[in-house]
């Protein structure tokens, strides 16, 4: 994976704002210890070997999106809606879903810790479980 572009949450809706929906070689960043994605549309979008370790998604509208060879590990995505998205080529270690819209989700080729996920269902209970592993602590 290589980085190209690192972008703020905000220089990312902006790009959105003006039309763009695919986005290779992102890393979000930010000013904090986290980057975090809060409150935001981002439908439709592509995510082509992004960078979005630890990212925070809350209230987040991601329907009819594609994470294809992102690194999602220990992303957290809360009430987002994530109907009809791909999740492809991806590691999700300790990756989270709480509180989420996640129906028609079509997964291929994910992994967490060396084990393969490969069934959408096999992966909302791997992430919906991580979630309450947070919760919990």
């Amino acid at each position: 994976m290589v980085i190209e572009h690192e972008l703020t949450a905000e220089q990312l809706c902006e790009a959105y704002e003006r039309g763009q929906r695919l986005f290779t070689g992102v890393e979000l960043v930010s000013r904090s210890e986290y980057p975090s994605l809060l409150n935001v549309k981002l439908s439709g979008v592509e995510f082509v070997n992004c960078w979005f370790h630890s990212t925070e998604f809350s209230n987040v509208d991601l329907n009819h999106t594609t994470f294809i060879r992102c690194n999602l590990k220990c992303t957290t995505f809360f009430n987002c809606d994530l109907r009809d998205t791909k999740w492809i080529d991806s590691p999700v270690c300790s990756l989270a879903i709480a509180a989420s819209v996640a129906t028609g989700l079509a997964v291929s080729g994910l992994d967490a810790y060396g084990a393969p996920i490969d069934s959408s269902s096999a992966f909302l209970e791997y992430a919906c479980s991580n979630a309450a592993r947070r919760e919990s602590q």
